[in-house]
């Protein structure tokens, strides 16, 4: 719907930008990266997000066509919460560096187990 706006003496043509589709992750490959990760860092190293972000992503393009997920890494500051700490794209957010060699990890063990045994295994 296009309707003009007139307001002191501004004129002004909304439109709608439809953005990034809703980020939906395969169930099946949501369980594979479980397993996988707990195999290579143990059962504390998974957490189920208790309430999912219905986050919009340009990955979310890619979810339409393949099946795939998409996965957290837990980088918050050493000794921080990561439920409370300031989101990926905050100019307040700390990064601890030392956890970027497991997420380094984890994509390597993803890559090669889905490789050996897609989903399924």
């Amino acid at each position: 719907m296009r309707t003009l706006y007139h307001a002191a003496d501004v004129f002004a043509l909304p439109s709608h930008n439809e953005g990034f589709p809703v980020t939906v992750c395969d169930a099946a490959a949501v369980a594979f990266g479980a397993r996988t990760v707990k195999a290579l860092l143990g059962d504390g190293a998974w957490v189920d997000m208790a309430s999912p972000v219905m986050g919009a992503e340009d990955f979310s393009y890619l979810l339409e066509k393949v099946p795939g997920a998409m996965f957290f890494l837990g980088a918050s500051h050493e000794g921080a919460d990561w439920r409370q700490c300031c989101a990926l794209h905050s100019n307040r957010m700390v990064l601890d560096e030392a956890v970027m060699a497991r997420g380094a990890a984890v994509h390597a063990a993803l890559a090669t187990r889905f490789l050996e045994e897609g989903f399924a295994g």
